[in-house]
């Protein structure tokens, strides 16, 4: 089964938030067809239902629910590693010697 995609998690997240696709598509700055395709390519990807659509409201599904704990996890940690490797970078910089990635200095970059 092929693995959703951070973007796709992402747009979960915001509509599982709002409740709302037009709502969470203007938080996301994009149009609200492409999100509701993007979520439901995620529901096949995942072979479940996240959302429940019988109502004139949107509300999520025990699978859904499950996926915005998990989902929130996943992209915490991304955030964090990026942090983190952000701050390594400007870290070894700092550091007697340290070299930027794109030093002139750096005999690799010639």
């Amino acid at each position: 089964m092929p693995e959703p995609e951070i973007r796709e998690l992402r747009y979960f997240r915001a509509v599982a938030e709002d409740l709302n696709i037009t709502r969470a598509a203007e938080r996301l700055g994009i149009a609200q067809p492409p999100l509701s395709r993007a979520m439901r390519q995620l529901e096949r990807r995942l072979g479940v239902d996240l959302f429940d659509r019988s109502d004139a409201r949107l509300s999520l599904t025990e699978a859904g629910e499950t996926l915005v704990k998990e989902a929130a996890v996943v992209l915490d940690a991304l955030e964090s590693a990026v942090r983190r490797t952000q701050a390594a970078v400007r870290h070894s910089t700092e550091q007697p010697g340290g070299r930027s990635p794109a030093d002139p200095a750096d005999p690799g970059l010639r």
